[in-house]
């Protein structure tokens, strides 16, 4: 399991941590790396690669993914999202985003790892789990225990 700073993460709501879990584990979604969803090229036309922030996302609504290229984003009320979640994401899931849109966003420890420092940079060890090739298995276990 990924080593993380700060491990007093906010519990998401239970109901959403459900479907979450059980949606990275069922094997419906095919995992990618470097972006919340784009295009698998090698099954076709209309099949998905999905970071697993990217499913939670498809859960809480498929209809507003926006295609640009192979990269699909996530709109917002300010910018679209392709790469992390917008702060309807941490709405649904009932807790609070205190990101700085103004900061970077990742912080490289000395292996190169991404690490989250405070509490509510969750969503900072799950990206960098599924983008350093942890199976969706494993993040949904993570899941479990952290949130």
């Amino acid at each position: 399991m990924t080593q993380v700073v700060e491990s007093n993460f906010p519990k998401i709501d239970p109901s959403k941590k459900a479907i979450w879990v059980e949606a990275l584990r069922e094997g419906q979604y095919t995992q990618g790396q470097g972006y919340l969803r784009m295009e698998d090229t090698d099954e076709g036309e209309g099949c998905f690669c999905y970071c697993c922030l990217g499913v939670g996302l498809d859960l809480m609504d498929s209809s507003k993914w926006k295609k640009e290229s192979h990269i699909y984003s996530y709109p917002s009320h300010f910018r679209n999202f392709n790469g992390y979640p917008p702060p309807e994401f941490f709405d649904w899931l009932g807790v609070p985003d205190n990101r700085d849109f103004n900061d970077g966003f990742y912080v490289e420890n000395e292996n190169g790892m991404n690490h989250a420092q405070l509490a509510d940079e969750w969503w900072r060890v799950l990206a960098s789990m599924n983008d350093k090739g942890y199976t969706f298995e494993e993040i949904a276990d993570w899941i479990e225990q952290h949130l």
